[in-house]
């Protein structure tokens, strides 16, 4: 497996919709809405500068070459033009990163709105084409609106729409060279995700498998893994720590760095690479993104010493 990096890691300083200021010196309870609404400094010294506005696949780049990983997980959502992917791709190819690419869309949307949400999961797979990669996660963007729990419309006809729409966009997708990999995305459980990639039945449909992310739809990371393992062709490789009781009576789920929480990390790793169609080449990207009042080259440094001296033989690179 090839050992990379989301911009994700980074989520409070490049990655959209999440980046703010964190050079401010005010101090606000980081609870607070206005830091998600409003933009308000983050209330943290960090031991990061964020990026310039429209530097932010620069930016994230320096740090992937800095940490020594590839390949990097970089939102194509950040590209207005080809011209500029084209710039990301001559940077990605000078510090020796292979990226790839994702797009994000209401895949489970009705008839009405389903033009508009293609269009842009278009342009997002054309400005993946135009970095150079042949990989792209493909991410629901209407998961608050359609999930494994939401009940108008059923899970069953959700799961149909979605084989139609992914059904629509193979094409283009085959032309382009672009491998789509839907991710379970804190939406549905990775039994729903495999009888979407199973019905399409296209070789440009497939998985991008996120370790930690089947908590939120109560689905025990092995049995989802093991759900959609067969078709994974990348992977966020990610830990959460689980409460089961709090004194509110609600379950709570937590980042944590890599090894800190109860993902079962090594048995996932375990059934990918029995599993998997090509697990020696599996880009595995380092998902890590702490609350904004932590400094996230901390975790992330972690994580990969973690990685490294724990469950390094399963890394080809």
């Amino acid at each position: 497996m090839k050992f990379g990096l989301s911009m994700a890691c980074y989520r409070w300083i490049c990655y959209p919709p999440t980046p703010h200021d964190n050079q401010g010196a005010m101090i606000f309870n980081v609870g607070h809405p206005a830091f998600l609404n409003m933009g308000l400094p983050l209330p943290y010294t960090s031991s990061l500068r964020p990026p310039e506005a429209g530097q932010e696949a620069q930016w994230i780049l320096d740090k992937t070459a800095a940490l020594k990983l590839s390949p990097l997980y970089l939102a194509s959502r950040l590209f207005a033009t080809e011209e500029q992917a084209r710039r990301a791709r001559e940077c990605a190819e000078a510090r020796g990163i292979a990226l790839i690419g994702s797009g994000e869309a209401d895949f489970a949307a009705d008839a009405g709105a389903w033009a508009r949400e293609k269009e842009r999961f278009v342009h997002q797979m054309r400005m993946t084409k135009a970095l150079g990669a042949n990989l792209m996660a493909a991410v629901s963007a209407g998961a608050l609106m359609h999930n494994h729990f939401t009940k108008d419309p059923p899970v069953a006809e959700q799961i149909r729409r979605m084989v139609r729409h992914f059904r629509e966009l193979t094409p283009l997708a085959e032309e382009l060279g672009v491998v789509m990999a839907l991710e379970n995305h804190m939406d549905y459980r990775c039994t729903e995700i495999a009888a979407v990639v199973g019905q399409v039945d296209s070789s440009w449909l497939r998985v991008n498998f996120d370790f930690a992310n089947s908590y939120s739809v109560i689905e025990d990371p092995l049995d989802a893994v093991r759900a959609v393992a067969r078709w994974t062709v990348m992977a966020h490789l990610k830990d959460m720590r689980v409460q089961p009781k709090t004194l509110t009576g609600e379950p709570k789920i937590m980042w944590s760095p890599l090894g800190c929480g109860t993902v079962p990390v090594a048995g996932i790793l375990e059934v990918l690479q029995k599993n998997a169609p090509n697990p020696d080449n599996l880009p595995l990207c380092l998902e890590i993104a702490p609350l904004p009042d932590q400094d996230p080259d901390i975790w992330v440094k972690m994580s990969i010493s973690h990685m490294r001296t724990h469950l390094g033989s399963f890394l080809t690179g």
